[in-house]
């Protein structure tokens, strides 16, 4: 399969809008959209080839994202030996998972900060 990916690149497009909680109400931040994109064929780094700017930003820490948002993800051709009908033997075997690494801040006794001044509250109903 690996061979197979080599011939690809993957695009995560970051919509651009992320959501968080703060004492017990969720806040949008509106931002611009990113695209990551990055190859599965490793440089003599260890990093993927090729990739672009935003993604050695985020690897950098140069840039925050949150998780909390719309992800759209794309598997494209990278060269002339891409074939996606190769990729059909896999169909059974593969699981997706977007997955990393996330920060928060603890609860505080403090929950006084008027965050209204900067973000936007987005209401949402949550089943109870």
């Amino acid at each position: 399969m690996d061979n197979e990916l080599n011939n690809f690149i993957l695009s995560m497009c970051h919509l651009g809008d992320s959501y968080y909680k703060y004492n017990d109400k969720f806040y949008i931040i509106r931002n611009t959209k990113y695209n990551i994109i990055c190859g599965f064929k490793k440089n003599n780094n260890g990093e993927p080839f090729p990739h672009n700017e935003i993604y050695t930003k985020i690897k950098n820490g140069e840039l925050m994202l949150s998780p909390y948002t719309r992800w759209k993800l794309k598997l494209e051709r990278y060269n002339n030996n891409a074939n996606f009908s190769k990729l059909n033997k896999y169909e059974k075997v593969v699981d997706l998972e977007l997955v990393g690494l996330g920060k928060y801040i603890k609860n505080s006794n403090d929950l006084s900060h008027k965050v209204e001044k900067y973000y936007k509250e987005y209401k949402i109903d949550l089943p109870k």
